[in-house]
């Protein structure tokens, strides 16, 4: 559903396809009216809505399985998009995932890198498999397995540079991340020096305020934060503007302003931006949920939005349009799993 914002901008409304689409409605206390509704059809803890969403999802899997590569089609890059087949599987894996069916959802990602569903470029397809499957395993405190599935990822057979170029930039936000971030800052370095020197035709240098700008800039900014260099991390993070909420999903920059703030556990700024960019926040929109500290696996994480969302000028912020979510939520939010009290990203 579409409409337009007293602005004249098109806005996208939710549609409830995931559990996490539920999550941003039940958070948003503009839509009070509809939860009522939401919770009898989905159940008090959504497990109705997680049992449809996988079968949903699995069911979209098993009707693409017999679709064949368009004949004309000869090459495909990151910059096209994604395929159906590839976007069915990858929705399947993280309907999986996020119900706690951890060692399905990774059991399968394994598969589709060695095998992939796919329709346009089996290379591009690995890559993104691969990609999935590494945050899952950081998500379930396998670090070591996730940095070593995009190393692998990053060069492996048939991996052209543009796609080796897209896992390196997630290679590094993982190794800023999790300890080792002057690797994380050489990367993030090389690699936008190497997109700017292969740009060519539909290949376009990084223009500052694109998206992968603002991507090189808030990894780039972590990684500083985390080697000591706070100033220039922070100055590093301001440059990236954010957007006005045109839908559900935040935009690019938007999200690298917030994941910029917790990367550097930077509390305050964190609760300043997330009350900044609250007002334009459409309804039932992501940023509902990085509010809620139970979305968030690792403790550090955690910590720092319970700190941000504490502080005076985010509590005014949010109240009577943030619900923070707890009862029987949380387990959603948990994934239905309990998470290990070691899961930690070293700083």
């Amino acid at each position: 559903m579409v409409a337009l914002s007293p602005d004249g901008h098109m806005i996208t409304f939710r549609s409830i396809e995931t559990v996490k689409d539920a999550l941003a409605i039940l958070a948003d206390e503009r839509l009070a009216f509809a939860w009522p509704a939401l919770l009898a059809w989905g159940g008090d803890d959504l497990h109705i809505l997680r049992d449809r969403a996988v079968t949903h999802a699995k069911a979209k899997v098993d009707d693409l399985a017999d679709t064949k590569p368009p004949q004309l089609r000869k090459v495909s890059t990151p910059f096209d998009g994604e395929d159906s087949k590839l976007v069915a599987m990858r929705a399947y894996l993280e309907a999986l995932f996020d119900a706690g069916r951890d060692q399905e959802a990774i059991g399968l990602a394994r598969q589709q890198i060695a095998k992939p569903f796919y329709r346009d470029n089996a290379a591009f397809a690995r890559s993104l498999y691969a990609e999935t499957l590494a945050f899952m395993l950081a998500d379930t405190n396998r670090i070591n397995e996730a940095i070593a599935t995009l190393e692998q990822a990053a060069t492996a057979p048939g991996t052209s540079p543009t796609i080796a170029i897209n896992v390196n930039v997630n290679l590094a936000l993982m190794l800023a991340q999790y300890g080792q971030p002057q690797r994380a800052l050489d990367l993030i370095d090389a690699n936008e020096t190497l997109f700017n020197s292969r740009s060519h035709g539909l290949l376009r240098r990084i223009e500052p305020q694109s998206n992968a700008w603002a991507q090189f800039q808030w990894i780039r900014a972590c990684a500083l934060d985390r080697l000591g260099h706070h100033d220039d991390a922070r100055a590093a993070l301001s440059k990236i503007a954010a957007m006005p909420q045109q839908g559900p999903q935040m935009s690019t920059r938007s999200e690298a302003r917030i994941y910029g703030f917790q990367c550097m556990g930077d509390a305050r700024g964190l609760g300043s931006e997330l009350a900044e960019q609250l007002p334009s926040a459409t309804p039932a929109s992501d940023l509902f949920l990085q509010f809620q500290p139970a979305m968030f696996p690792v403790p550090n994480d955690r910590l720092v939005i319970e700190t941000a969302i504490a502080e005076p000028e985010v509590r005014d912020a949010i109240a009577n349009r943030v619900r923070l979510l707890d009862g029987a939520l949380r387990a959603p939010m948990l994934r239905w799993v309990s998470l290990p009290s070691s899961t930690s990203a070293p700083r």
